[in-house]
């Protein structure tokens, strides 16, 4: 049955009467009698304390929508934490309150540098730029000498500009690259026309040294693959020495194996380059270079 519930006034008491002299109840036990409350299909409408402010922030309960905003933060005519930045830490805890947007942050707000170059990741075009290394605006490793290599990995820093240079940044003499049948160190002949070129130039440079670079494909093991690089680089080292007479003092050499390919090994062509060698100038001389 429907009841009708009706507030009136009196000296102390409220009485709350419900229709047609049904049960007499009060709905409001524990409210103030000085007040008389409204019941909405017999569901009653709470109190509402208009001063009252849980968090302290200014912005009383049934306003706030952020009802538990940190002690001493700055909030909005909503009563939520003001951050300014966006970044999802709120201005009393950021410590970096300027963020750029879409910038990921830590804890303390600030955007994340994952190298540790000063170049947040926002705007880092290298992230993975090795500790201590320094870098350019964009995050990236400063190459001095324009060269392709960076400096922390350029064994000869101050190429001349144009100048094409090795994985380590020194310059190679006009490019001399010889390759080698799968799981052979013997130099083809079509190639001393080009080893003749190397000696003379050699020969007219007093001050220039070289260096013979060995390379492999990746069939192979690992160790394998070493030692054969080794003994492709000696290989041109011993016809430079006695077809050429080179004085053995003017020529180091190195084996990498199967590291710095310079095509894919996923193809037989691409095998067939990786399998090389390549004479690089040692002395850093090349701009003054008699052929």
């Amino acid at each position: 049955m429907k009841k009708t519930i009706i507030g009136v006034v009196s000296i102390g008491v409220v009485l709350f009467l419900s229709g047609c002299g049904e049960d007499t109840y009060n709905a409001f036990p524990n409210q103030p009698t000085s007040v008389v409350q409204m019941t909405n299909n017999e569901k009653v409408v709470g109190w509402i304390d208009y001063k009252k402010d849980t968090d302290k922030d200014k912005v009383p309960d049934y306003l706030d929508k952020c009802p538990n905003t940190p002690k001493g933060a700055k909030v909005d005519k909503n009563g939520c934490a003001i951050d300014s930045d966006h970044d999802k830490v709120i201005d009393l805890f950021d410590k970096c309150p300027n963020t750029p947007k879409g910038a990921k942050v830590d804890k303390n707000g600030c955007a994340i540098d994952s190298d540790g170059d000063k170049i947040i990741d926002l705007f880092d075009k290298c992230p993975n730029t090795p500790k201590g290394v320094k870098v350019d605006f964009k995050g990236c490793p400063i190459d001095s000498d324009k060269d392709g290599v960076p400096n922390y990995l350029d064994k000869c820093p101050n190429t001349p500009r144009g100048v094409k240079v090795d994985f380590k940044g020194c310059p190679i003499l006009k490019i001399f690259r010889f390759n080698f049948k799968f799981d052979s160190y013997k130099i083809d002949k079509k190639y001393y026309p080009e080893i003749k070129k190397i000696a003379n130039i050699i020969k007219n440079n007093k001050k220039l040294k070289i260096e013979i670079e060995g390379f492999t494909d990746e069939i192979g093991t690992y160790e394998y693959n070493q030692k054969l690089s080794v003994r492709r680089a000696n290989a041109l080292r011993e016809i430079l020495i006695h077809k050429f007479k080179i004085n053995p003092k003017k020529i180091d050499m190195a084996g990498y194996g199967e590291n710095y390919p310079i095509a894919s090994n996923q193809t037989k062509e691409g095998r067939r380059l990786n399998r090389r060698v390549v004479v690089i100038d040692k002395s850093k001389y090349i701009n003054c270079i008699v052929k």
